[in-house]
């Protein structure tokens, strides 16, 4: 399907497990992408407006989206920064970001083939966000040695 491309399936579970009775907001989530020609890509995304999310101690928050390139992924690792809200000894809220920033690792994911119809199950009880094409990304360009890409 080299013209196609692939398309997979990206679930992400979140839960804010901080010992602190504190409610922390989304800031970013990042993603590493692997590739079979040694190339990772990285993939960044703010998390403004719509796609913000806050989360009180014990809660989860859970999303997925469809990502299609053209390549074939090998795995995947991510992560999320999140912010807590400043102390109250905290002078006109102002902390280090040491102290404000709360980061939190994605598990590192081998991607696995699933039926459309597992597929489709496995998005319950997650917030889907859409597609992400990347089918334009040419692996190739990024430099480096390695064989070419099609």
């Amino acid at each position: 399907l080299p013209e196609e491309g692939r398309r997979y399936l990206i679930r992400v579970r979140i839960k804010n497990a901080t010992s602190a009775p504190f409610t922390v907001t989304s800031l970013a989530r990042f993603y590493a992408l692997s590739f079979p020609n040694g190339r990772i890509f990285p993939l960044m995304r703010l998390t403004e407006g719509e796609s913000n999310f806050m989360l009180p101690p014990g809660v989860e928050h859970k999303f997925c989206f469809h990502l299609k390139v053209l390549q074939e992924i090998l795995e995947a690792a991510g992560g999320v920064m999140m912010e807590r809200p400043p102390e109250p000894d905290e002078v006109d809220g102002v902390a280090s970001l040491h102290y404000r920033s709360v980061y939190r690792d994605l598990p590192h994911l081998v991607p696995q083939e699933a039926a459309p119809d597992e597929a489709e199950r496995s998005m319950l009880g997650y917030e889907y966000t859409g597609e992400l094409n990347l089918h334009h990304l040419s692996l190739g360009a990024l430099g480096g040695s390695s064989s070419s890409s099609k």
